[in-house]
């Protein structure tokens, strides 16, 4: 046996280029049911349990399913519903209510201005630094940290909406107050502020030297015993400092200042039924389960899965008939090579064993390389789901 092996594994190096076409070719039709259940597996184990933690999400009608993914995974929404649904959710004290408005984006990761007792729901900690203080402040997330090279008490700034738009509102300089810990979860991604951070970068606040200050053309363009209205060659300010915060306003009433997302933590299960009740006749806000979309959503996942179950079944039929194929041509071409081995006095069991040494040989590879490419689409999961929910 051991000849067997010495002989098939010299004869497989000799041709490297076809071992090393069979090995390929057997290693991704193994591996290919099987990466596509682990991801499935564990896709439906990370959405579920990000989706079964938020109990209810209230937002603007629409897609169901686009309020639960920006809920979750903070991806951009168009539509958005006015911060008094929250006031009169948190007023009724059948829930804790949780506000989320994305604001914009620092160098591609997304700028999330949420009320402060969010972090305390996600059991987000900071790891280094401390958490949100005043008005722009913020934290980072354990990813967004390590890839942008930040720490606490250094600037960032958020990414231009339009840098060719000269109206276009400028980015904020925040102060990084802490990094979060690792939690293996979409907050990993996102830089945190609060609220009122999130709508100054939206646009809808903004701060600029006092208005007794303001003199020159086009710095004052009416004024009243009511109100100054101000110009565009008033200075404004693109950093909250300490000594600037307090220019900082909004000309919106609270109440109307715009929310992206609600999440809805109901007290009791009397309560939560109150709460759906109420909204369902609602024509500007919807309240949804992110639980029951997510089931919907792995029904579309499974039929796409049975899918490629039915083409990995083709495929590895096909495989089996290519190795098979080959390796009888490999046998009639090799006759020659057997009847030299016979005349040096080589036994036919051992031209026999030594064939199915190199089948073994090239399935054991293939196997080697099968575990290492499902291995490999295992620790992609998580990317690949978060960029999969924010293209969709």
């Amino acid at each position: 046996m051991n000849s067997a092996i010495w002989l098939a594994s010299h004869y497989l190096w000799f041709y490297k280029r076809r071992t090393v076409t069979l090995i390929v070719c057997v290693a991704v039709t193994v591996a290919l049911p099987f990466s596509v259940r682990l991801v499935v597996e564990r896709f439906e184990r990370q959405v579920r349990a990000r989706a079964t933690s938020t109990p209810l999400v209230a937002g603007p009608t629409g897609s169901r399913f686009d309020l639960a993914v920006h809920a979750l995974y903070f991806d951009a929404r168009p539509t958005t519903t006015p911060n008094g649904v929250f006031r009169r959710i948190r007023s009724e004290g059948l829930a804790d209510p949780f506000a989320v408005f994305v604001a914009g984006r620092v160098r591609d990761a997304p700028v999330v201005g949420v009320t402060v007792d969010y972090l305390h729901f996600r059991s987000l900690r900071v790891a280094q630094g401390e958490s949100i203080v005043r008005l722009g402040d913020c934290v980072v997330g354990a990813n967004v940290a390590r890839r942008i090279r930040v720490e606490p008490g250094e600037r960032i700034l958020t990414d231009p909406k339009n840098p060719f738009a000269l109206s276009a509102t400028p980015p904020l300089k925040m102060r990084v107050r802490g990094v979060l810990a690792r939690m293996n979860t979409p907050d990993d991604d996102a830089v945190f502020v609060d609220l009122k951070t999130a709508w100054l970068i939206a646009g809808l606040g903004h701060g600029h030297e006092p208005a007794e200050q303001v003199v020159g053309e086009g710095a004052l363009l009416d004024s009243s015993e009511e109100e100054i209205v101000l110009g565009g060659a008033v200075k404004r300010f693109l950093e909250v400092t300490d000594d600037n915060i307090d220019s900082f306003h909004f000309h919106n009433a609270v109440d109307k200042l715009p929310l992206s997302a609600i999440i809805v933590v109901p007290r009791d299960q009397k309560s939560r039924t109150v709460l759906l009740g109420r909204f369902v006749d609602d024509p500007q806000t919807q309240l949804i389960e992110p639980a029951a979309v997510v089931d919907r959503l792995m029904e579309r996942v499974f039929r796409a899965q049975r899918f490629f179950d039915m083409l990995s079944a083709v495929l590895i039929v096909v495989t089996a008939a290519l190795v098979a194929l080959v390796t009888s041509l490999t046998r009639r071409m090799r006759e020659r090579e057997f009847e030299t081995l016979v005349k040096l006095g080589c036994s036919r069991f051992l031209q026999t064993a030594t064939l199915w040494s190199e089948l073994v040989i090239i399935l054991t590879l293939a196997a080697g390389l099968a575990a290492i490419l499902t291995a490999a689409a295992g620790a992609t999961t998580p990317q690949l789901i978060q960029s999969w929910l924010m293209a969709t």
